[in-house]
């Protein structure tokens, strides 16, 4: 009998040496080199999305914003900056410590989707039709649980999948499993609804699944059904049977149709026009006619009672001359007429570089309540026809 325990004593010493020396080992892979081409593909990768940034919400953040045309580059620049922190602090952890939070994560990140969804719950936020957040109404403290999501099934996916193995080309344990999890994340998710966020997790844990090792046939079985149920999707929406998603869809087919062309599908064709005259890297004329209304606007904001605003109502002008990028853009607008009701006034707008006139036209504001205008304009998100 002492010999005995004495063996189970042996044993027992070595297998906790052992783990030792695996975790020893798994934090010596995880304080490796830095990946230096990895690195410099997210540097290359931060960079082209700031430059978009700066690109698409230029006018909208020179108009919103007092003429500050980078308020949204600034801001999405520190989160860039903020984002690079967290990834050389997480960098330098023992990545292999989150195998053991991988189930918490998980059924903790389905329990928040479900908050979510829960009808009078008094801290989900409902925003544009969607309640996809957590928090706090009217302040800057919400998260969005499928954010959670994300990474509980990137976590326990990888954690679980590498320790099956050969398991994974079995049914019972290496299919229905992960399909069932990605079956309630995404009906949770779409019940929400978040149609993007939930096909970047079904898609993540399918591709996850083919590196774990899954059947090989199975791989352009699930591409099909995929695409299946894509085309089924927009099928249906096309056929008035689903509502979600349709004006996506709409703008995607005809972004050009009268009804929604300075609406949803202005960046699209925009994007059309810019590829079709060549993305010439000059001032664009939507530039153009964007600062001739916030001139127009000033022009009379002063003057106005309080409570009272303008808009837009209708522009022509002219494009006379191009603009390199780097000059200095001037707009200027000149009151030409006011209606007889007192409701309209007409400009003359006019916009000009160093070396001259660029650009003319007419414009007409509309003097308007800015709290019955807004109420009137967010009635639309709630209402349908």
């Amino acid at each position: 009998m002492a010999r005995t325990k004495s063996k189970k004593r042996l044993v027992g010493t070595w297998s906790t040496q052992q783990r030792r020396e695996a975790m020893e080992q798994s934090r010596e892979a995880a304080r490796g080199p830095v990946d230096l081409p990895f690195l410099l593909l997210t540097l290359l990768l931060t960079a082209m999305g700031m430059v978009m940034v700066l690109s698409a919400s230029f006018p909208s953040a020179y108009y919103e914003n007092n003429g500050n045309g980078a308020y949204y580059f600034v801001r999405q620049g520190i989160f860039a900056v903020l984002g690079l922190a967290a990834m050389f602090g997480l960098s330098k952890m023992n990545y292999q410590r989150l195998r053991g939070v991988g189930r918490l994560l998980l059924w903790g990140s389905i329990l928040l989707l479900v908050l979510v969804i829960v009808p009078g719950n008094p801290i989900a936020i409902t925003e544009n039709n969607a309640t996809r957040w957590l928090g706090i109404r009217g302040t800057f403290l919400r998260f969005q649980p499928s954010e959670l999501a994300k990474m509980a099934v990137v976590i326990y996916f990888s954690a679980t999948i590498s320790k099956k193995r050969e398991k994974m080309q079995t049914w019972s344990q290496g299919i229905w499993p992960y399909v069932l999890i990605l079956g309630v994340i995404a009906l949770l998710m779409m019940r929400e609804p978040h149609l993007s966020g939930t096909i970047l997790i079904v898609c993540t844990g399918i591709v996850l699944m083919i590196v774990g090792g899954i059947k090989g046939w199975l791989i352009p079985l699930g591409i099909g059904g995929v695409g299946l149920v894509g085309t089924l999707y927009v099928i249906l929406v096309q056929k008035g049977i689903l509502h979600y998603g349709e004006n996506r869809i709409n703008t995607w087919r005809d972004p050009f149709n009268a009804e929604w062309y300075r609406g949803d599908g202005w960046q699209i064709a925009q994007c059309l026009i810019a590829i079709g005259s060549g993305g010439l890297e000059v001032f664009g004329t939507p530039f153009m006619m964007a600062m001739m209304e916030h001139a127009a606007m000033d022009c009379v904001q002063p003057d106005l009672p309080e409570g009272k605003g303008t808009v837009g109502v209708d522009i022509q002008s002219s494009h006379l001359a191009p603009t390199p990028v780097g000059m200095t853009v001037r707009a200027t607008a000149t009151v030409t007429g006011v209606s007889e009701n007192g409701k309209l006034i007409t400009f003359r707008v006019e916009a000009s570089d160093g070396w001259g006139p660029i650009g003319e036209g007419t414009h007409t504001r509309a003097i308007i309540a800015n709290d019955r205008f807004l109420q009137k304009c967010n009635s639309k998100l709630t209402e349908r026809k």
